[in-house]
């Protein structure tokens, strides 16, 4: 009876739940399930990343730009890191598709401090910076999780087989999860995501695979 009467009496607000981070009915969902912006109608994030607490504030903006991104100029490699980084959220409002920068080179190049100047856009690149070491399903969760966001992925030769990096980079640079039936008949929605990732690892994917 309670339940009823609260139903009955309460406003009504309508709620919009999404699965993945990124645009979503006027605002902005991060990998952590902080909203921004003001959508007419409140939304919350079903989802969920391995990288979630790494999505922490520090500084400003000027002392990032200062202390950061200044420091990246001149130099192609950290140059490219940054503009991935920041083209991230904005993929998703011109209709494009995600893409995928893959960094090697020998030990001492700089590719994990690429992919570290990258993530600090975000937050604290430590806990941002996930693993290839990983199976195709975890790596597609993090993919819908990082939907119009940065997914820095380190070290290739880290993944537990060729075989299992070759289904997940196809996997997470083609957009889309796999196709599976749903248990009533049917299928499943397929899951889509628009991601920006960058990786690393001391040999190109094509000589890893």
């Amino acid at each position: 009876l309670l339940s009823d009467w609260l139903q009955q009496t309460a406003p009504a607000k309508e709620w919009g739940i999404s699965h993945r981070a990124g645009w979503f009915r006027g605002a902005y969902i991060m990998p952590d399930g902080e909203v921004i912006g003001e959508p007419e109608n409140p939304v919350m994030f079903n989802g969920g990343s391995a990288a979630a607490s790494g999505y922490t504030v520090s500084g400003t903006p000027e002392s990032w730009r200062d202390s950061v991104a200044r420091l990246a100029g001149g130099n192609p490699m950290m140059m490219l890191g940054v503009a991935a980084s920041l083209a991230a959220p904005l993929i998703g409002l011109v209709n494009a598709d995600g893409f995928g920068v893959h960094l090697f080179d020998n030990s001492t190049a700089g590719k994990t401090t690429t992919a570290d100047i990258a993530a600090s856009v975000w937050g604290y690149p430590d806990l941002l910076r996930l693993t290839w070491y990983g199976t195709a399903l975890g790596i597609a969760n993090e993919a819908e999780a990082h939907n119009d966001s940065l997914l820095p992925m380190d070290e290739i030769g880290q993944g537990t087989s060729a075989k299992d990096v070759a289904t997940s980079a196809y996997t997470l640079f083609n957009g889309a999860g796999k196709l599976q039936g749903a248990k009533e008949g049917g299928n499943r929605e397929l899951r889509r995501w628009r991601t920006v990732a960058i990786s690393t690892g001391e040999k190109d994917v094509e000589t890893f695979l």
